[in-house]
């Protein structure tokens, strides 16, 4: 019993300093954020991914120095630590050392700075003085492996080359997209040029090494004149086509409706828009007369400087966050 009450307490402090040590750096504290470490020459920090590919630097000094540069360009994180979760941890301890797996999840509309996305995370630790210390990271960014929503990953010509979880039933039905053979396609002539048209973008961004927050791609070949939205991401060099992100249009709804000043009646009309509703099923959803519905959208035309709903979409949606 003393044996597993002992484990436990080391789990518990073992995660506290992982955990402390993410929320110093968010917050930007360098001394806090040292803290966390052995500070000698057996501290490691490794890092690859996609974009910028492998890193690996040895010594706390040099650790120091490499991470007190980055504050230094970016004062802002653009996170709270309670934005970041952490899960799958698996720990094994020995006499005064430790080996931590765990997934650390980041936001996807973070500063790409912050490196938002998934984050396979092996930590090395080593109890010193009675207190656990970090000693080595090893960090592979999986942004992919981020997204809750359908998804399918893409090369610049439209080639499936993975899909996530109710990617193909949510393509099944889709209003505005098609498979064809095993290349995503618009069903409408205008909407696969404007998908052709946004996968050359992004794959330009690849090549150009130019980071960008997901885009909104709001196509509009539909029967019923309404709206079909996804979005397009290009996270660690990969084009990825989100299907219906709930977040990233609730985010980017709130953020429009700060910029061009919309009321918040004005906003839910917006997002069932941009979810694929007509303005007799907006009326509905919302509980107001069809006019209602189509009183406010004359204002959010006026009020952006568009006439069309698909043109009132791609302005509200594009919307940038505020750089920090």
């Amino acid at each position: 019993m003393a044996a597993r009450a002992d484990r436990d307490r080391d789990e518990r402090e073992i995660i506290a300093v992982i955990e402390e040590e993410t929320a110093a750096w968010l917050r930007r504290d360098l001394g806090d954020w040292a803290d966390c470490w052995i500070q000698d020459e057996r501290a490691q920090h490794v890092n690859a991914r996609p974009s910028v590919g492998g890193r690996r630097i040895r010594d706390f000094g040099s650790i120091h120095g490499y991470f007190a540069d980055r504050l230094a360009q970016m004062p802002d994180s653009g996170v709270q630590p309670s934005q970041v979760r952490r899960e799958d941890w698996q720990i094994s301890i020995g006499v005064d050392m430790a080996w931590v797996t765990f997934d650390q999840v980041v936001p996807l509309d973070a500063p790409s700075d912050t490196a938002p996305g998934r984050h396979n995370h092996l930590r090395i630790l080593e109890k010193v003085g009675g207190r656990w210390k970090i000693v080595a990271v090893f960090h592979i960014p999986n942004r992919i492996g981020y997204h809750a929503c359908p998804w399918v990953h893409l090369d610049q010509n439209g080639l499936i080359i993975e899909s996530g979880a109710g990617a193909e039933d949510a393509l099944r039905d889709h209003k505005a997209l098609k498979i064809v053979g095993r290349r995503l396609c618009g069903k409408g002539r205008a909407d696969n040029r404007k998908l052709r048209d946004a996968l050359a973008e992004a794959s330009d961004l690849i090549e150009r090494r130019v980071g960008r927050t997901p885009a909104p791609l709001v196509l509009s070949d539909t029967d019923d004149l309404s709206i079909s939205l996804c979005w397009v991401s290009i996270a660690d060099m990969m084009i990825v086509i989100l299907l219906e992100d709930e977040n990233l249009l609730t985010r980017s709804m709130k953020r429009a409706g700060e910029a061009y000043k919309l009321t918040a009646r004005q906003v839910r009309v917006a997002e069932a828009i941009a979810r694929g509703n007509d303005l007799n099923r907006v009326a509905l959803a919302l509980g107001v007369q069809p006019s209602t519905v189509r009183t406010h959208v004359k204002r959010m035309f006026d009020r952006v400087g568009v006439n069309s709903q698909p043109a009132l979409m791609r302005a509200l949606l594009s919307v940038e966050a505020p750089k920090t």
